[in-house]
């Protein structure tokens, strides 16, 4: 598991107040490459280490469960779940204060290019980097 820390400002809110949804997937993603900065230092490192010119979403989705305000700090766990061959899951659980906030999920891909097209590739390079073995 992994936890990653966002202060919600006034800019990322809607007139009413309250965080602005597409947010949360912004926040998503900066969770997630906060998470691989710990593994590669970089993102052109783990570019290189696993062989990919990106590692994607495919799918998204969210449950929103309480409003988040400006100066609320949103903690994001994150954690990894669902490995195939081609994609895996980033599972995401927001809280501020204890209080649940966010659940939300990406299904991504370790792309790369054949042949001048861009196809999901292998995730094998990505758990080795990661010191998971098997696809659980």
């Amino acid at each position: 598991m992994f936890r990653h820390q966002v202060t919600v400002g006034f800019g990322d809110c809607d007139p009413a107040r309250i965080a602005f949804y597409p947010n949360y997937f912004r926040w998503f993603d900066a969770a997630y490459n906060a998470y691989l900065f710990q593994y590669f230092g970089s993102f052109e490192e783990a570019l290189t280490q696993i062989n990919t010119i990106g590692t994607g979403a495919m799918e998204v989705g969210a449950r929103f469960h309480s409003p988040v305000v400006p100066g609320d700090v949103l903690e994001l766990e994150l954690r990894l779940s669902n490995w195939s061959r081609k994609s895996f899951q980033v599972d995401y659980l927001g809280s501020c204060k204890g209080r649940r906030v966010i659940t939300g999920f990406e299904v991504r891909g370790v792309f790369v290019r054949v042949d001048g097209k861009v196809k999901a590739g292998s995730t094998a390079g990505l758990r080795r980097a990661l010191g998971l073995t098997d696809l659980g």
